[in-house]
């Protein structure tokens, strides 16, 4: 151990230990030259004499440095030195290197990015790996529960375990005599935040008496965010009165910056207790069973037949088994909507029906089913784009090593030993690749910003790279660097120095045919790549071309809450005719209609029907349907098929009708004729049941590439609480024109009223599509990358041909051959390269689409343009690519080159 202290102080303090040692030689040298000189020597021989006595000072010196430090350190150091002094005399091939590995490494680091913010980031609470939640055995049903099946798991399981909260939903917020807004609010229970463990960051958060059923209390707790920006500051909002959908609370609470909620991309701006629902009218996603025993309850927290509440629970050491607890919990829920289904079958699947329950760190959203087919892709693409940087990088590192061998030769021959002449191409590839790591992640964290906000438009996922993005770049750096490095050190393990000495490389065409290889697969990924893009792209320009159904250009929409406004009831109808005459009444508008869903906004309602023709093909299954105005279908441009229209004499007081679609019409009625038929939503006909007047046309309501579902249609005129929200407003001119005339005239005659989302049919479809229009626009880029790679493969592989064939180039040309056949001949490989790339790019291309996440973005097969398209860009590539090195190999002058061999 001292003798360790003694080397590390030596460490410091080298610059004194050699002024000792010059003073101390110089001394005895003076000495020694004093004594040779009085026994008569010369001057130059006496100091001849001294220094042959005094023996190797070089070598003294250096035995006394390596003892005032660490000899193997120094080596590793000095070797990293003479390592960057290469790197740096060759630039034109550091920035190639550099290039290509930021590409790379670039890309992993935005699709890591992307992927962290929509599956691995847990949520901003304590302990997120405790969170668990419940799902539903049931087939197409939400995970949702009665908020009576969470009472009874408070019940049954501790304190602070239960955290229960409501879909997501707009509210009309006003601030004092301010404008109307509008803000996303979640109803929770008084245990959410106790059992998330999220603290205020000023004033306090929910509790149990705030979410006393038959008690609410008027009270809300704010996003740190909207606090933010409705009062300037957190402190500043807590206390304040709001009015939330017409009702006054108070702001008790703010919660932490990053905390942003428990759905990924979908920040929410209010927490409101649970027990507020039917003051606030909140219109919440919900799952409702009726039975003729008794209606159900308008407050949804004392009603079991209404399921609207989704769970968190927190599994403590100690905490009971969830699953028991959950399933004894939905007990009382099961038997009640059991009583409540007239139908043997349906009462069967829901006293079969049965609860799992599976970890949730990260919380809930719709988004990570939507995205997962996107993010399979980019992350295979990512990795081919690995694979593909490591080939190159190895072969233009092996280029330059080969370029080295008398370098080596000389090395080796005077007693490097090849492990230290190897462990040169290793820390080059790590001071290259370190470089091209960090170039990487910084073009990362500039990326991810824009592929986030490209590949989740309207999502809030705040992407961003941390340190567990450090920690795998470099991760990736070392692989990258170790794979890169090991052809290198492979062919120095090989060197002969007497061969390399005399010119020869050692390997022959060994190299020559790897780097065919590679140069083959990268074309075969890139044509891969590039056809996939196209044929995305091919289909996406298909769905948007096709005919959706309705008037895409001149119909704009608009999204609005009525009950958030205060206007429930008839008050609601009144607002409708409102609404109408305001926008109808506006230069350049032809038509306006209402509907409860409406087309691409991402809601839409199923309920059970059954259909009362013994001869239907289908007796019974849950349908999609909408609700609308009379005059709709002539605002968007939906034609009826058959029948009639709705008609402002489909009241209350007259028979219910409904219209369906022409799928509908197939499924339930095949060739028959549906008009006069009835359906109904009990399990015996009665007097509610709806008969068909009339057939539409099929729409793409939920999504332009979506197979049309069968939907029906019922007029909101037969409804005492239809829910209408959608606005259509057909208009002629330019939306430019007209869109601020329609806010305009609504602003002024309905000003507590917020309308959002204002868009043509056509910008919804493009909306619709974004997901996938950046998925085909990433895989064209990455495409491209892999392509120049795959040019950069072809020039390397040529290029050391060109090196290795010089003597014979140079014959060639001492004895007659043109320089253009020359050319044409290295150029012709190129070429060949590129077309056996092509040829099993094609193979691959062939199989790509029975994958299931392309099976997800693409509708069939891929048709030949895609992969004639692919074709044509490699051929293109390999050409330039190829022209370099041609270009070299037809100018070798053989004068110099049959000299210098």
């Amino acid at each position: 151990m001292r003798a360790l202290f003694r080397r590390v102080r030596d460490l410091f303090r080298r610059g004194a230990i050699a002024r000792e040692f010059d003073e101390e030689t110089a001394f005895h040298l003076s000495e020694l030259e004093r004594q040779h000189g009085e026994r008569g020597a010369a001057p130059d021989e006496a100091k001849a004499a001294a220094i042959r006595d005094l023996g190797n000072l070089v070598r003294a010196r250096e035995d006394l440095r390596a003892q005032a430090g660490f000899p193997t350190w120094d080596e590793l150091a000095n070797d990293f030195r003479y390592a960057w002094r290469g790197i740096c005399r060759r630039p034109v091939l550091a920035f190639s290197v550099i290039g290509i590995l930021m590409i790379g490494l670039g890309s992993a680091a935005t699709i890591y990015g992307l992927v962290d913010a929509v599956f691995l980031r847990p949520l901003s609470v304590v302990r997120p790996q405790e969170l668990f939640t419940i799902q539903s055995s049931a087939a197409n049903r939400p995970n949702r529960v009665s908020r009576g099946t969470i009472h009874r798991l408070e019940d049954l399981l501790p304190a602070d375990t239960v955290a229960a909260y409501s879909s997501s939903n707009s509210g009309t917020v006003r601030v004092g005599s301010g404008e109307a807004a509008q803000a996303r609010m979640r109803l929770v229970n008084g245990h959410f935040f106790s059992t998330l463990g999220v603290p205020p960051v000023t004033g306090r958060t929910l509790g149990p008496g705030d979410d006393l059923v038959g008690q609410p209390t008027d009270v809300v707790v704010a996003s740190y965010g909207w606090a933010q920006r409705t009062f300037g500051s957190a402190a500043a909002a807590v206390g304040r009165e709001i009015s939330l959908n017409r009702i006054p609370v108070t702001v008790v609470g703010v919660l932490p910056r990053e905390f942003l909620g428990i759905a990924v991309g979908q920040p929410t701006d209010l927490w409101v207790p649970m027990t507020m629902q039917l003051r606030l009218r909140a219109d919440l996603s919900a799952s409702e069973s009726g039975g003729d025993d008794r209606p159900n309850n308008p407050d949804w927290n004392r009603e079991e037949r209404i399921s609207w509440v989704s769970v968190l629970l927190r599994a403590r050491p100690g905490t009971p088994p969830l699953q028991p607890a959950v399933e004894r919990a939905w007990r009382d829920q099961r038997d009640d909507l059991a009583r409540a289904e007239d139908d043997p079958l349906q009462r069967d699947l829901v006293m079969h029906r049965t609860w799992s329950v599976f970890g949730a760190p990260g919380g809930e959203s719709r988004f990570r089913s939507h995205f997962q087919s996107t993010g399979f892709i980019l992350g295979a693409v990512v990795a081919i784009m690995l694979i593909l940087v490591c080939a190159n990088v190895s072969g233009l590192l092996l280029m330059r090593s080969m370029s080295r061998h008398r370098e080596f030769g000389v090395r080796l021959a005077i007693g490097a030993g090849s492990f230290r002449v190897m462990r040169l191409s290793f820390f080059e590839a790590g001071i290259l690749t370190a470089i091209g790591g960090a170039a990487g992640f910084a073009l990362g964290a500039v990326l991810l910003p824009r592929a986030a906000e490209l590949l989740a438009p309207g999502q809030v996922l705040a992407p961003a790279l941390g340190a567990q993005a450090a920690l795998l770049m470099g991760m990736l750096v070392l692989v990258t660097a170790l794979l890169s490095a090991m052809a290198p050190a492979l062919w120095i393990s090989r060197v002969e120095p007497l061969a390399a000495l005399s010119g020869n490389r050692g390997l022959g065409r060994a190299p020559v045919r790897l780097g065919r290889i590679l140069v083959v697969a990268q074309f075969a990924i890139a044509v891969t790549l590039v056809a996939v893009a196209a044929a995305l792209g091919s289909e996406l320009e298909r769905s948007l071309a096709a005919d959706p159904g309705f008037n895409r250009d001149q119909v704009l929409t608009a999204i609005y809450d009525a009950p958030g406004a205060g206007f429930d009831g008839p008050a609601a109808f009144a607002l409708v005719h409102r609404l109408h005459d305001l926008a109808l009444n506006t230069p350049g508008v032809k038509a306006v209609g209402f509907a409860a869903s409406g087309i691409l906004t991402g809601s839409e309602s199923d309920s059970g029907l059954y259909i009362r023709n013994p001869r239907a093909r289908v007796q019974q299954r849950s349908f999609q349907h909408d609700t609308v105005m009379p005059g709709f279908f002539e605002t968007v441009g939906i034609p009826v098929l058959a029948g009639r229209g709705f008609e402002d004499t489909d009241t209350t007081k007259s028979r219910p009708v409904a219209l369906i679609n022409a799928a509908f019409a197939r499924e339930a009625y095949g060739d028959g004729n549906p008009i006069g038929q009835t359906i109904g939503y009990n399990m015996q006909p009665s007097k509610d049941d709806m008969t068909i007047v009339g057939v539409v046309a099929d729409v793409h309501m939920n999504g332009v590439r979506e197979k049309v579902p069968p939907i029906f249609y019922m007029p909101a005129t037969q409804s005492d609480a239809p829910g209408l929200r959608f606005l259509a407003v057909r208009f002629e001119g330019s939306v430019a024109g007209v869109l601020p005339r329609v806010q305009a005239a609504i602003a002024q005659g309905e000003p507590g009223l917020v309308l959002t989302g204002w868009k043509t049919l056509q910008a919804r479809m493009t909306e619709d599509v974004s997901a996938t229009t950046a998925t085909s626009q990433l895989a064209a880029i990455f495409g491209g990358c892999a392509m120049l790679l795959a040019g950069a493969g072809v020039a390397g592989s040529l290029g050391y041909l060109v090196v290795l064939r010089q003597r014979e180039l140079a014959l060639r040309i001492a004895i007659g051959a043109a320089p253009r056949h020359v050319l044409f001949s290295v150029l012709g490989d190129a070429l060949r390269l590129a077309v056996l790339g092509i040829i099993v790019g094609l193979v691959v291309v062939w199989l790509v689409p029975r994958a299931p996440a392309l099976q997800a973005e693409l509708s069939g097969p891929m048709g030949p343009l895609p992969a004639l398209l692919a074709a044509g860009v490699a051929l293109g590539t390999a050409a330039v690519a190829g022209w370099l090195p041609a270009r070299r190999a037809s100018r070798v002058d053989p004068n110099l080159v049959l000299k210098s061999q």
